[in-house]
């Protein structure tokens, strides 16, 4: 199972948030993968004033705004990262293998 945290990091607007810079990460039980972005609200999906928004509210708002055919693209992308290591072997960076020897 994947769970999603979503932050958002900074708000752009006047009397009404217009922007929003976020950060998404998706876990499953191996592996944490995230996105940081930029996304600029679609005519009418924010509906509250800036006092009133809750960072809860942007991230509904970028999740509706996200969304093709009931799919958030932003999250399909993080679990097609996931799958792909999910089928991956780790292995050591080049540049560090045997870097250390005991003579």
């Amino acid at each position: 199972m994947i769970t999603y945290k979503w932050s958002i990091l900074e708000v752009y607007g006047d009397k009404k948030i217009t922007k929003i810079r976020y950060l998404l990460k998706a876990q499953n039980e191996t592996n944490t993968v995230e996105t940081e972005g930029y996304h600029s609200f679609l005519e009418g999906s924010v509906d509250k004033t800036y006092e009133e928004t809750r960072e809860e509210d942007l991230i509904r708002w970028v999740n509706q705004d996200t969304a093709q055919n009931n799919v958030n693209i932003i999250k399909l992308n993080l679990e097609k990262q996931l799958e792909s290591l999910k089928n991956s072997e780790k292995i050591e960076l080049p540049w560090l293998a045997n870097t250390f020897s005991i003579e």
